[in-house]
């Protein structure tokens, strides 16, 4: 009877432990994404090719971390601890919004997938010096986005 026990204990306690790492994977599916950004853009003070990239954001710690397809190198940005409404109207898929500067378009915003806030990044040097030696866009052409599914 013991012995009856105890496996069922054990059974007990590894389906808790499922659980437990299933919601906690399943949490941090919609801060993980996989995104092509069809156009060259800079994030932080890196000028980043167009291409597939591995979006993770960490909301704790208010960054966004981004891998290329197939490469190594992780681009760190900062992003501010205020939060900011999402743009348009659907909260359905991730999303990454862009200013442009000229020709150059500089990583804006990230919202999590199925998220009504979401967080700016850090204005940069380079976003700076762009912003100061570039005309404004008129507004229609000011923010592009791209949607993560």
């Amino acid at each position: 009877m013991k012995l009856f026990t105890s496996k069922v204990g054990l059974f007990a306690a590894a389906a808790l432990f499922a659980a437990t790492f299933t919601a906690t994977a399943q949490a941090q599916d919609r801060y993980l994404f996989r995104v092509n950004v069809p156009f060259s853009f800079v994030a932080g003070d890196q000028s980043m090719p167009a291409g597939n990239y591995l979006v993770r954001l960490d909301p704790k710690f208010n960054m966004v971390d981004l891998t290329p397809k197939g490469g190594t190198h992780v681009q760190r940005v900062m992003l501010k601890g205020d939060f900011t409404a999402r743009p348009g109207k659907t909260r359905s898929g991730g999303l990454l919004t862009f200013a442009k500067y000229g020709d150059t378009m500089v990583l804006h915003g990230i919202w999590a997938d199925g998220a009504a806030e979401g967080h700016e990044a850090v204005r940069s040097k380079t976003e700076v010096a762009l912003a100061r030696s570039v005309a404004p866009a008129s507004a229609s052409e000011s923010d592009s986005t791209v949607e993560i599914r």
